[in-house]
């Protein structure tokens, strides 16, 4: 192999070169060989020095006629991880013994050497390089050791390296296993940076982040940037815009300027605010201008606004300080960062992209999910052997996000492993298109054609007639066939370099062919779908989709279509699983303030998460059958846009922060975001609580037989005082339009039974109200069931209307659709929701 020849020559005539293009090209495959047998990170680390070390002093050993490099290096590691899983065998069942100072050189023929160079450095560099090498501390652990700032603790060890190799006749093996190999594998050390709250990056450019917000105003807006960064070739920025107009409504102009190559990508929101402004994320590519510094200045303009946005280059840690890792020889892998929140576990999982893939942010989800091959659930192992299955946080595949956070349940702090069964990637480098053409006279002369694409090539069958295309594919309608399209399936085959790697779905477009207008509707003369086909698992018998090929479709006269393959849109599933240990700490300790009032306790927990105050509100109740909702003052209306009254934080000197709702990962808690808010002494103001009350309330309700009949309805009385007056119920004849089918129902019976009706059904409205003769408490809202079908499912059969007035949004009819002769039917009304109106002023710490 020519790069081994090239390896070993470099040993012998620049050997410190050759070691380094050694341990690049290795590493990563006696990381993987030693991890099979040894599940401690230490010992994996240790034994891979070793290795490489080995090979060095000894390299005349390895004779390339009788093999290659890489299979002679895996035997050395296989051999060695065996020998030091015996010994640990041995070490846990004998007696403990004090053991000697753990030392990477003791092996070494030159240690007095390597001692007077130790000794020749100053006292504190001589610690640090010590504390690290033969305490095998961590650079933060040092820092905090030593009462010093990481970045000086990093900073002198680096100084420190550089004499320690300039001076030593064996600067080849140091340099080799203190600069190389002391972090693990070559691609976590040399390729991977970590910025908290911003993920991983790559390569040597710097990670820029925003300094501090900023608040301009504009004709129509006024705009509050509330972060911002440069990473990996995107610039993404998230505001706030407070205006008359809805933004999302109206065009905004967006540009950037200060950046090379600049490309707008997207904008998207993520709704109102709890304080009426609306959230806006905007996503550029562009390239760092040359010569940029510690500082990023650009100008970005929307609606004709500019806004300064000044960028620093952030601080980064190594990959091994953040979390723990999992990675492949030559295609990267994944970083997991755990923790526990809420007593729950959360992991942090972040793709480490190497070579000629990247890994989706989102793993095994994402627009693709179910392609492929079955689904698989990304998995903890509990310390007690039990099986924990993820459930991701809510994302956006197009989003910016570079990472995900992945929801496990309550959990204790203590030693797991993360399973990831399989991600989905795309092509990092080679993203040019593809250019096609299928033949349709089915002479044979188009089979055998192929595309390459990264990874592989796409093999072309011969195009097939076929005539029910919707048995083909899920996105054609019959219209098509109405319309004059001719159809043909296309199989293809993939021929791929690895075989853990192939493509999920490969998109195609058709060439501009031009128009062709039948019955006014203008329809494109060629078309191209995927051929999608379901498959099930075997062993499971659950379903996902295959895709053997497309689906061509084209006008008459057309005897051919071309297309063309979005490099960059193919999604392929790497069907390689990683397993990856991880030592999850303690939650971290943060103090809570609790005040109680009536039935209810509420409990607000501060902390500050990249310098925003996040405020988990926690409402509970002694009382089984009262559920206080832990969005708090989000109203049961608020998506028929009822109005919430704000969460609020005051200051010892009357400054007021509102605080913006971000629901909680289950229904017992929500969480507030106060923005860049000062420590200090604050109280915190609750206007009201919403709750529900379990019990179920039936009714008989009289339904018309003709249009215009106006029935009676007795009101019905609930909890606290509270009434839900029926007034009368009023028949509107039979439905207008209406085809049975799975998607229309009707109430059927008189115990409340829905089904589909052969013929139109009656239509009626039944008026109501809610009424309280409580004052702190209001009904604002009630469930509904009819028999055992509960509300989701009506299907039409009863439908909520709504009153829109000055007040807010009322709760304010039912309308009804039910079969002639069905004179009564019973209805069940359940869980009222009432909002208490108890203020809670409770007086809260925010820490730093």
């Amino acid at each position: 192999m020519q790069k081994d020849q090239t390896i070993i020559s470099l040993l012998d005539r620049e050997p410190e070169e050759g070691m380094a293009l050694l341990i690049e090209e290795y590493s990563g495959l006696l990381w993987t060989v030693c991890h099979q047998y040894l599940q401690n990170t230490e010992d994996v680390k240790e034994c891979v020095n070793e290795i490489f070390s080995e090979f060095y002093l000894h390299r005349e050993r390895f004779d390339p006629e009788k093999g290659a490099l890489k299979g002679y290096l895996a035997v050395i590691a296989r051999r060695c991880a065996q020998r030091r899983w015996r010994e640990n065998q041995r070490w846990e069942g004998a007696a403990p013994q004090e053991q000697e100072e753990s030392d990477p050189f003791s092996r070494m023929e030159s240690k007095d050497e390597l001692e007077a160079a130790l000794a020749a450095l100053e006292p504190l560099d001589e610690q640090i390089v010590r504390m690290k090498y033969y305490g095998g501390m961590t650079a933060r652990e040092i820092a905090a050791s030593l009462g010093l700032p990481y970045e000086t603790v990093k900073k002198r060890y680096q100084r420190s390296m550089k004499k320690l190799l300039k001076g030593l006749a064996i600067g080849l093996v140091v340099a080799a296993l203190l600069g190389l190999l002391a972090a693990c594998t070559y691609a976590v050390l040399r390729h991977f940076g970590f910025v908290p709250g911003y993920g991983v990056s790559s390569g040597s450019a710097a990670v820029y982040v925003l300094e501090s917000g900023t608040v301009v105003s504009g004709e129509q807006y006024e705009f509050h940037l509330e972060d911002a960064y440069w990473q990996e070739g995107s610039f993404i920025a998230d505001l706030t815009l407070y205006g008359e107009n809805n933004p999302y409504q109206n065009y905004l102009s967006t540009s950037l300027s200060g950046l090379d190559n600049v490309r707008h990508i997207s904008k998207s929101h993520d709704g109102q605010t709890a304080a009426g402004g609306y959230s806006l994320r905007v996503i550029f590519e562009g390239e760092l201008p040359e010569g940029v510094g510690n500082t990023l200045c650009l100008t970005m303009t929307l609606d004709g606004t500019d806004i300064p946005v000044t960028l620093s280059a952030a601080d980064k840690s190594s990959v091994e300080e953040a979390g723990f890792y999992a990675v492949t020889e030559s295609d990267g892998g994944l970083l997991a960062v755990p923790r526990i929140e809420n007593g729950e576990l959360v992991v942090s999982i972040h793709p480490l992209n190497e070579g000629e893939f990247s890994t989706y942010f989102f793993l095994n989800q994402g627009v693709w999910k179910g392609y492929g091959g079955p689904d698989q659930p990304v998995t903890v192992v509990s310390p007690d052997g039990a099986v924990w299955k993820g459930e991701p946080a809510s994302y956006n595949p197009f989003s910016g996000d570079t990472y995900l956070d992945w929801y496990f349940g309550p959990a204790q702090p203590g030693n797991y492993i993360l399973h990831i069964p399989y991600v989905y990637q795309y092509p990092a480098a080679d993203k040019a298109p593809r250019s096609a053409e299928a033949i349709l006279d089915g002479d044979g002369s188009g089979a055998g054609t192929c595309l390459s694409l990264p990874g592989g090539r796409l093999m072309f069958g011969e195009p097939a007639p076929i005539f029910d295309v919707t048995a083909y594919c899920d996105t054609v309608s019959d219209m098509h066939n109405t319309l004059g399209y001719q159809w043909w399936s296309l199989e293809t085959i993939w021929e791929g370099k690895d075989p853990e790697r192939f493509p999920a779905a490969i998109p195609a477009a058709a060439e501009q062919t031009g128009h062709t207008v039948v019955d006014g509707m203008s329809c494109s003369n060629t078309e191209i779908k995927l051929w999608t086909r379901a498959a099930a698992d075997p062993d499971t018998g659950s379903l996902y989709t295959m895709s053997p090929g497309y689906v061509l479709g084209a006008m008459e006269g057309w005897d051919s279509v071309a297309f063309s393959i979005q490099t960059e849109s193919v999604c392929y599933r790497w069907n390689h699983s990683f397993s990856i240990p991880m030592t999850v700490p303690p939650e971290e300790e943060r103090e809570k303030f609790t005040q109680s009032a009536g039935d209810y306790t509420l409990t607000a927990v501060p902390r500050r998460v990249s310098d925003q105050v996040i405020l988990s509100l926690r409402p509970a109740s002694e009382k089984d059958h009262l559920l206080p909702s832990g969005s708090i003052v989000r109203s049961p209306l608020t998506a028929m846009g009822e109005a919430d009254e704000p969460i609020t934080l005051t200051d010892t000197c009357g400054r007021v922060y509102m605080g913006n709702f971000r629901p909680g990962r289950t229904d017992a808690y929500s969480d507030w975001d106060f923005g860049d808010v000062p420590t200090g002494q604050y109280t915190l103001h609750v206007p009201y609580l919403y709750t529900t009350v379990r019990g179920e309330h039936h009714m008989d309700i009289p339904l018309p037989q003709e249009e215009g009949q106006e029935l009676s309805v007795e009101s019905l009385p609930l909890d606290y005082e509270t009434t839900l007056v029926l007034n009368t119920i009023t028949g509107m004849g039979p439905a207008e339009n209406f085809e049975p089918s799975a998607g229309a129902a009707a109430i059927t019976h008189s115990n409340g039974a829905i089904s589909t009706p052969e013929n139109a059904p009656l239509t009626s409205i039944l008026d109501l109200s809610l009424e309280s003769g409580k004052e702190e408490y209001i009904l604002v809202d009630v469930g509904i069931r009819l028999w055992m079908t509960e509300e989701a499912s009506f299907l039409g059969a009863c439908e909520r209307q709504y009153s829109f007035e000055e007040t807010g949004v009322r709760f304010s009819g039912l309308l009804l659709h039910h079969v002639p002769g069905l004179y009564t039917a019973d209805f069940t009304f359940v869980n009222p929701t009432y909002r208490w109106n108890h203020t809670f002023d409770i007086p809260v710490t925010i820490p730093e």
